[in-house]
C-alpha cells in the first residue's frame, strides 16, 4: 500500500513553459518570440539557497528555489517555471524517492 500525498502542500499555481529557441534571436542577441505553455499545475515552493557576489565588477544575487509537483514524464531541464511574476530556469529534475509520485524541480530565478 502506497503512502498518500498531502495535496494541501501544493499551494502555488505554476506554469510550465518552453522558452523561445536560440534560433529566435534579435540583432542584439536577445531571444524573441513567445514561450510555449506546456501546462499549469499545482506546486509546493521553497526558497532553498541564496547567495550574492561580485563578478566582473557587477553585483549579483541568486536564489535557488525548489518546486515539488506531481510526477510527469514530460518535464525536463529545457523548460521554465513561472510562478506569479517570476520566471525560473530549471536546473535539475529529480524523482527524489524513486516512487514516480512527485518531481522535485531545482530552479534558479531568471
Amino acid at each position: 500500500m502506497s503512502k498518500a500525498i498531502n495535496a494541501g502542500k501544493y499551494r502555488y499555481r505554476v506554469t510550465l513553459q518552453r522558452p523561445p529557441t536560440d534560433a529566435q534571436r534579435s540583432d542584439y542577441g536577445n531571444r524573441t518570440g513567445a514561450a510555449t505553455v506546456i501546462d499549469t499545475v499545482w506546486a509546493a515552493k521553497e526558497d532553498w539557497t541564496a547567495r550574492e557576489g561580485d563578478e566582473f565588477g557587477r553585483e549579483y544575487g541568486e536564489t535557488t528555489t525548489r518546486f515539488k509537483i506531481r510526477f510527469r514524464t514530460d518535464v525536463d531541464s529545457t523548460l521554465q517555471v513561472v510562478c506569479g511574476s517570476h520566471t525560473y530556469e530549471i536546473l535539475g529534475v529529480l524523482d527524489f524517492d524513486g516512487s514516480q509520485r512527485e518531481l522535485m524541480l531545482m530552479c534558479k530565478r531568471v
